[in-house]
């Protein structure tokens, strides 16, 4: 089976897999490190607060928000980067519920069924209760489709590294036809 990295089964006394674990903890301190710099938390505040006032305006997607942010992007670091442009899309599926229930205009496609729901709500008083279920029901979306993925990744993972560049390429094919 073809394995890589620190990923092998560590077996326990062999001198090598501490070297492997001690390595892995070092990669792990290391991440949790960078993930908590105030400045790139700061980035990552500031993508969700642009995101939260795209997705308040219908008709603003995703693709807008990134055409925004990614020319400010290049002079960033890749991971402040990476933390402006997701907490922006992070919050561009759950911000379109705002208007969708207060307004009833969709801000995007999947808002619609929050539009035949949640405006009648907020038409008799009750669009805090709307908007509740609505941003509870994404969070226990959100964490199951998360579980899911963490799930599957030990079941797919053979299966990606078996893929060669012809699988690739006719996977990419297959999705820019659809």
């Amino acid at each position: 089976s073809r394995e890589c990295g620190w990923l092998r089964p560590i077996k326990i006394g062999n001198i090598h897999s501490r070297t492997q674990f001690r390595l892995a903890m070092d990669y792990f301190f290391t991440g949790i490190a960078e993930l908590f710099e105030p400045m790139r938390l700061l980035f990552l505040a500031c993508g969700v607060l642009v995101g939260l006032v795209i997705g308040v305006v219908p008709g603003l997607g995703g693709i807008f928000g990134l055409s925004m942010l990614v020319p400010l992007t290049l002079s960033l670091d890749p991971y402040a980067t990476f933390a402006l442009l997701l907490g922006m899309l992070s919050v561009l599926a759950t911000a379109d519920t705002i208007p969708a229930v207060l307004l009833g205009i969709p801000g995007t496609v999947g808002a619609m069924a929050t539009v035949m729901d949640g405006h009648p709500l907020a038409k008799k008083g009750q669009a805090s209760r709307a908007l509740g279920a609505a941003y509870t029901s994404s969070l226990i979306g959100g964490l199951f489709g998360a579980f899911v993925l963490a799930a599957s990744i030990p079941i797919i993972r053979p299966l990606v590294l078996a893929l060669n560049f012809a699988d690739l390429l006719a996977i990419t094919l297959f999705g820019l036809t659809m």
